[in-house]
């Protein structure tokens, strides 16, 4: 009785062992197959022009207040330093900027940053501020 039962341990022992290797195995194959190179899909950057840059800040205008739409518009002001001719127009807002002073303008006032200040003007208030 002892034979079959050590017989019957070693036969299962061997089975679970043999099944254990197999799985390493197609893990290993997985792996291998996950891990090979794929060629990057690359899509061509799609060139911005200046245009296009300032119809994306004038639709931030529409959901800003006068305010936060300059602030937001002063960070830009280096990035739009680089460009010749920047103005743009439409019926909600004008943006221009010439020789580093950049001009904004919609319904709800104006404003107007220059180096060392800064301009905005609304019909309820006036408020100006020297930048240093």
């Amino acid at each position: 009785m002892k034979k079959i039962l050590y017989i019957g341990a070693c036969s299962a022992l061997i089975a679970f062992g043999t099944t254990a290797c197999e799985r390493m195995d197609q893990n290993t194959e997985n792996d291998l197959e996950a891990n090979q190179p794929v060629e990057q899909v690359k899509e061509e950057p799609k060139l911005v022009t200046v245009q296009d840059a300032l119809r994306e800040d004038a639709r931030l205008a529409r959901t800003m207040s006068l305010e936060q739409f300059s602030k937001h518009m002063r960070g830009r002001q280096a990035y739009y330093q680089q460009f010749e001719e920047v103005k743009y127009e439409d019926d909600f807002v004008k943006i221009k900027m010439e020789d580093d002073e950049l001009k904004i303008e919609t319904t709800e006032g104006k404003a107007k940053f220059d180096e060392d200040e800064s301009k905005i003007k609304t019909d309820s208030y006036k408020k100006k501020r020297e930048l240093n």
